[in-house]
Parts: C-alpha cells; sequence; structure tokens
C-alpha cells in the first residue's frame, strides 16, 4: 500500500489482482486521470473509491523483475478494505449486481470492453448515481497501478515467488 501523491510518479509495473469475489460497497467514480509512471510513460487510468471493498480467494502479484511476486490471502478467506481508492487500467470480471450484466470490461477508454454488458456498465458507473447497495463481481481480474486504503485485513496472508 502506498499514500497516494499527485506529483510523484506511480509504479513502472502493474499490480494484478485475480479474485472469485470482489464487492464495493458504496462506490464512487472519480473519473479518468493521465498518470505517470516510473519511467515517465504516461498512463490513463479509472479512479474509483469505495468506503470498504471485499475479494474473497484474492491474489496478487507483479512481474517485478525477472520473477513474479505473488501474495494472497489465503484460499476462501476474505480480503476486507476501508476507504480505498484504485487506479485501474482495466478490471474484468461477472458483474452481477446491482445489474447482472455478465461478462464486463472496465477501465479508460481505449481499456474497456465495447460489448453491451461493457458499454452499459460503464455508463453506469460514469453516471456515478449513487447506489444504495453493493457492486458485486465473480472471476474478477484487476490490473492496477495504485490501491490506497485505511485499512487492509489479509487472513492468512502469504507472499511467494511461485504462482500458487
Amino acid at each position: 500500500m502506498q499514500a497516494a501523491s499527485t506529483d510523484a510518479p506511480y509504479r513502472e509495473i502493474l499490480w494484478h489482482l485475480d479474485a472469485s469475489s470482489l464487492t464495493l460497497n458504496h462506490q464512487t467514480f472519480e473519473g479518468f486521470k493521465e498518470i505517470t509512471t516510473g519511467s515517465g510513460q504516461k498512463v490513463t487510468v479509472m479512479v474509483v473509491h469505495a468506503d470498504s471493498i471485499d475479494l474473497t480467494d484474492m491474489v496478487t502479484y507483479n512481474k517485478d523483475g525477472n520473477r513474479p511476486v505473488y501474495n494472497d490471502g489465503g484460499p476462501g478467506k476474505t480480503v476486507h478494505l476501508t476507504n480505498v481508492t484504485l487506479h485501474v487500467l482495466q478490471q474484468k470480471g461477472n458483474l452481477v449486481a446491482p445489474l447482472p450484466l455478465g461478462p464486463v470490461t472496465l477501465g479508460p477508454p481505449g481499456e474497456a470492453g465495447t460489448d453491451l454488458g461493457s458499454t452499459l456498465a460503464m455508463a453506469a458507473l460514469e453516471a456515478n448515481l449513487p447506489l444504495p447497495f453493493p457492486s458485486i463481481f465473480k472471476d474478477v481480474h484487476v490490473d492496477q497501478y495504485l490501491m490506497t486504503s485505511d485499512t487492509l485485513g489479509i487472513p492468512g496472508f502469504n507472499v511467494r515467488m511461485e504462482k500458487p
């Protein structure tokens, strides 16, 4: 985790996150933002804030250097984060709530899917309507440059160099 700063460059290496379930509570779309990576490359990301996020079967990994680094919360375990802001390049998964749209790809222009479900999900996200219920994705994969959170609870936290 890293404190957000608008002046500091972001990581050059994307972090990837896989989970069987992703639940965002009281999410807010904060727009698209151009960020500068550590190498000076300009990348547009989608910025989303949620009061809390729950991830089941979470595995995060990056390809920093020659060997990937894997972190996970443990099979069948739920990772809980509060006051979370994500800077997402692309998010793929099956949207089951609030609209059961099936497979969708979310992200900034050029990264979001062009199929009907993805287009509808992005339009709803960009409308930033207040949702009294959570957004729930199944079998989700997220590519992101930065995530900030007030708290992070990872039961069974494990770090390793090989894929689980």
